[in-house]
């Protein structure tokens, strides 16, 4: 009897900015592969799976080449040709558990999402993760969540689950998958930092130059929401960030850290400097 299941292309992006901790990917990557050889029959997916790698320093650069490899016609193991249905990602420093993208797939279409992420824990002790709330607009300070203010809330969320309505939901590119065969993922123009440097001034003339910065995955998640995407967090898929230790992203790991994402919060209810902005004068 044949299988009629519905069948999925997924490309597995692994991108390295330094060539380190390939051995920890490959793990990963070679249970997805084994995953989709064998299909099981409770499975109601069935997954034909690439992965490509690239080790650049330019992260938004080798994003895009992999981006455009899911994106281009491929001719997968069984003889198919055609792209990629997910794009999916596991950074080399991230280690996720197995069935990882299976997981994040059935995940991304029972909620009619475009994306979903695991939740990742930021390289410290102080217990924040890189997901969160796009609160105060691109370049000004968003609101992430912490491992302790995730163990109170939903699994899988949004920003709403974090109090804020009509907010664009931060998520991470250490492991995600994004269904491409929606529309978002036509209107897509690549990832990218968002660098600028402020000229600031005070009301006595005083002159402040300040940086700002939005990495590729906060910018990617405010394009979505300009462009009507919706993303999704989950802590359904178990991950460990390396960097000195594994940073699991399970809140039952981690008994001390921050209730609250401390930085945003003393910048929201602290009195701050009036600077004001002003334009850089162009020189001919």
């Amino acid at each position: 009897m044949a299988d009629e299941r519905p069948i999925l292309n997924v490309m597995i992006a692994c991108p390295s900015g330094d060539g380190f901790f390939w051995e920890r990917q490959c793990v990963a990557m070679e249970h997805c592969a084994a995953m989709s050889r064998t299909q099981p029959e409770a499975e109601r997916l069935r997954l034909r799976v690439r992965s490509v790698r690239m080790t650049c320093s330019l992260l938004p650069m080798a994003f895009n080449h992999l981006w455009c490899n899911a994106r281009n016609p491929y001719q997968w193991g069984d003889g198919t040709i055609g792209t990629a249905d997910f794009f999916a990602m596991l950074h080399a420093d991230m280690w996720a558990e197995p069935g990882w993208m299976r997981k994040l797939i059935e995940i991304c279409i029972a909620n009619d999402a475009d994306a979903v992420s695991a939740v990742c824990a930021i390289k410290s002790e102080d217990g924040l993760t890189s997901s969160g709330a796009c609160v105060n607009g691109p370049l000004n300070p968003h609101h992430r969540a912490t491992m302790k203010q995730l163990a109170k809330m939903p699994k899988t969320w949004t920003a709403r689950d974090m109090g804020y309505e009509d907010t664009a939901t931060l998520i991470n590119t250490g492991c995600w998958v994004w269904d491409v065969r929606r529309p978002l993922a036509q209107q897509f123009t690549g990832f990218h930092f968002w660098d600028q440097v402020h000229r600031l001034e005070d009301g006595n003339g005083n002159v402040r130059w300040m940086p700002s910065n939005e990495p590729e995955d906060w910018r990617f998640s405010q394009w979505a929401y300009e462009n009507g995407g919706k993303l999704l967090n989950t802590r359904e898929v178990r991950t460990e960030h390396f960097g000195g230790r594994p940073h699991s992203n399970d809140p039952a790991d981690w008994t001390t850290g921050m209730e609250r994402d401390e930085p945003f919060f003393s910048l929201m209810e602290e009195p701050q400097p009036q600077w004001q902005e002003k334009e850089v004068a162009q020189v001919a």
